[in-house]
């Protein structure tokens, strides 16, 4: 009975991810790029730039306002009137306060879904309580986990963060007076503050032919990962290490998903997996890994495989990369501990291989204790695991670790593929 509920739940789950994943896309635009010229002082003509990314599937609302304030102009010469350190760097008031009342009269916006983190060099808009953004915006200069909880990310700098660490800091308690700023505009800042960072300009720019071949720096959305070469054998293994010293070996056949298992590859010659946790383990049902708090690296989405030549049945022990909707497979991945139905039904989840019959035993030891993450259980939150590199020894000091993992070895014989 409890498998077939978890199954229920998992089909529910991806049936909820793929409408709004489907209405996320119709409704909202793609990514874009703005760039802000800033003079690190008033006084500087000098200029360097601070390039954005800014994602409408992060913060639809926050993304479309902060996309016309651009195209009005209204970021022009806009001083940097708060730059706490370690903690954030605030603009977003105009110079004239005719045009920044008119803006503040706009009818406020209504809050986002809080989707991700306020990471360092993400930029969310600030608030004064539950649904009242309007133009003001602050930069993190650092992970801030507790703004988690009202200030919904709309993108974050990918170029320029050594611009925005320089910025002339203000502190809270020697910050210009807001008050005064939406009243006198520029006239008082510069009068009064005139050793304070300014955006000269902010213009929405177009971002540069992606490199699809290496992984990528914040943000970048990549539709593929490295290409296939015809010319590598369709099989490889895959050995990962538990740090309790069980290994298991995955069998990885690219003709199952050709751009899943090139992007395995890749993150296990990266490294990635080494000394990650395996967050997220339901009894009979699957574990899952692949989040690594430690790197500073981003990995791009790929784009779906096809399932033509993908098994037709979920088997345990098989290998798939976990998503949120369509083309979002990007570093988290799971291993089927049971052979459950409704695995493999989501477009994303198409198997790239499978743990080998000598090693599926080590499947069994897997640390279980914690279960599902929220909010389907009391297990680790993933959000928590990025920003917080002491939640998992403080709060789950049991939890399985890969300490390593490395690729064994390749074969060109195609007469294996059906021997994982």
């Amino acid at each position: 009975y409890q498998r077939r509920v978890r199954e229920h739940r998992h089909a529910s789950m991806w049936l909820e991810r793929s409408v709004l994943a489907l209405l996320l896309a119709l409704a909202v635009g793609t990514p874009f790029r703005v760039e802000l010229q800033v003079s690190l002082s008033f006084a500087s003509k000098v200029t360097a730039p601070v390039v954005l990314e800014i994602d409408p599937a992060w913060a639809p609302l926050g993304a479309e306002r902060f996309k016309q304030l651009v195209e009005a102009d209204y970021f022009s010469e806009c001083f940097i009137h708060r730059v706490v350190p370690g903690f954030v760097a605030q603009f977003g008031i105009n110079g004239d306060p005719k045009v920044s009342r008119a803006w503040r009269e706009k009818k406020d916006l209504q809050d986002d879904p809080f989707l991700h983190s306020n990471a360092r060099g993400t930029i969310s808009f600030a608030t004064s309580g539950p649904n009242t953004r309007s133009t003001q915006l602050f930069i993190n200069l650092k992970s801030n986990p507790q703004l988690d909880d009202g200030f919904a990310p709309i993108g974050r700098v990918v170029s320029g963060m050594k611009t925005v660490d320089a910025m002339f800091k203000t502190g809270d308690n020697d910050a210009p007076d807001q008050g005064l700023i939406q009243r006198h505009g520029n006239e008082y800042l510069r009068n009064k503050f005139r050793e304070l960072s300014v955006i000269r300009k902010a213009a929405v720019v177009q971002p540069p032919a992606p490199d699809l071949t290496k992984p990528v720096g914040v943000l970048r959305k990549s539709t593929s990962a490295m290409p296939p070469d015809p010319g590598r054998a369709s099989l490889f293994s895959v050995r990962c290490t538990l740090a309790r010293g069980l290994s298991l070996d995955i069998r990885v056949n690219r003709k199952w998903a050709p751009l899943g298992a090139a992007r395995f590859e890749e993150l296990v010659r990266a490294g990635w997996l080494d000394r990650t946790p395996l967050y997220r383990a339901v009894p009979n049902f699957l574990v899952q890994f692949g989040l690594n708090a430690s790197s500073s690296q981003r990995w791009g989405p790929i784009s779906d495989d096809s399932k033509a030549h993908s098994p037709k049945h979920f088997a345990r022990g098989m290998v798939s990369f976990a998503g949120s909707g369509p083309n979002s497979r990007d570093t988290e991945m799971f291993i089927a501990f049971a052979a459950v139905s409704s695995l493999g039904q989501a477009p994303w989840e198409t198997p790239f291989g499978m743990v080998t019959r000598d090693t599926l035993h080590v499947l069994d030891q897997v640390n279980t204790e914690y279960g599902d993450m929220p909010p389907w259980g009391t297990g680790p939150n993933p959000s928590k695991i990025r920003s917080s590199p002491d939640y998992l020894a403080n709060s789950y000091p049991n939890i399985d670790y890969w300490q390593e993992c490395h690729v064994l070895a390749t074969s060109t014989s195609d007469d294996t593929a059906t021997d994982l």
